[in-house]
């Protein structure tokens, strides 16, 4: 009898990995949209660099997490990322969810923050791993918040294979109590993993 390929899950603190990968291999002086990822081309970096390391299964599923600019306050910011959103779901593994960005009353002297992005996709990493939607589930950030969902995906009955990503020199998501596999992507990684469209 033949065996079922494993399914795997790739969620992306897509803010997080995107200014990483900005701070850790972009050019000095260049904007950070220069160093924008794309999360299709980002699984296949991920893919082979697990490939490499012996790692079970191959990414089926990219779930991507990220702020979104109101149409009210910033329209065009809007548009581009509503835009990219279109263009990356054209790969059929990738789904993006979105969480409007919150403005302080100072605004636009006080930057717009993502709110609540991190609980979003830390509900959904544990509600896959709790449903076993996915034999490996993979978390791509470095944000110590996140660190939780990895420790209560790892106390359920029967939990998946969890492990987490990021670029190399930039750390990794660990905890006192958990430490997963971490798949380490190097600039060759990060040049895969651009998106070189103008939006």
């Amino acid at each position: 009898m033949a065996t079922l390929p494993l399914r795997v899950h790739l969620f992306m603190d897509y803010q997080n990995v995107h200014l990483t990968a900005h701070e850790t291999f972009g050019k000095p002086g260049a904007q950070p949209h220069t160093s924008l990822i794309s999360p299709g081309h980002f699984a296949d970096a991920v893919n082979q660099a697990r490939l490499n390391a012996n790692r079970p299964g191959s990414i089926t599923r990219v779930l991507v997490f990220r702020g979104q600019p109101s149409q009210a306050h910033e329209p065009e910011q809007n548009r581009r990322n509503r835009m990219q959103a279109s263009e990356w779901m054209r790969d059929r593994r990738v789904q993006v969810a979105v969480r409007q960005l919150k403005y302080p009353p100072a605004w636009p002297s006080e930057p717009a923050r993502e709110k609540g992005v991190d609980v979003m996709l830390a509900a959904n990493f544990i509600k896959d791993a709790a449903l076993r939607m996915a034999d490996v589930v993979i978390l791509a950030s470095r944000d110590t918040d996140l660190a939780a969902a990895l420790e209560v995906a790892s106390d359920l009955p029967s939990p998946p294979i969890i492990e987490v990503c990021n670029w190399t020199g930039s750390g990794r998501l660990a905890s006192t109590r958990t430490k997963p596999w971490c798949t380490m992507l190097d600039e060759s990684a990060y040049q895969q993993s651009l998106d070189p469209r103008q939006y």
